[in-house]
């Protein structure tokens, strides 16, 4: 009888582990979301400034050759 309370009370902290484990991945989850949607922004905005120095360069030969 000892052992089975033993083995319960066991059984009940793996199973509160176990939701303290889903909780913090879902965290993770949600903060990587968050970091990929900046990362993606942030790749954006570099690609803009990449072709507006494109559109500048090209702007500045075409001067330059005439």
């Amino acid at each position: 009888d000892l052992k089975f309370q033993l083995a319960q009370k066991n059984f009940e902290q793996i199973k509160e582990r176990i939701k303290e484990m889903e909780s913090i991945l879902g965290k993770i989850k949600e903060i990587k979301s968050r970091e990929e949607v900046e990362l993606k922004g942030w790749t954006e905005d570099v690609e803009k400034i990449k072709s507006q120095l494109n559109i500048q360069a090209t702007v500045s030969q075409r001067k330059f050759d005439s």
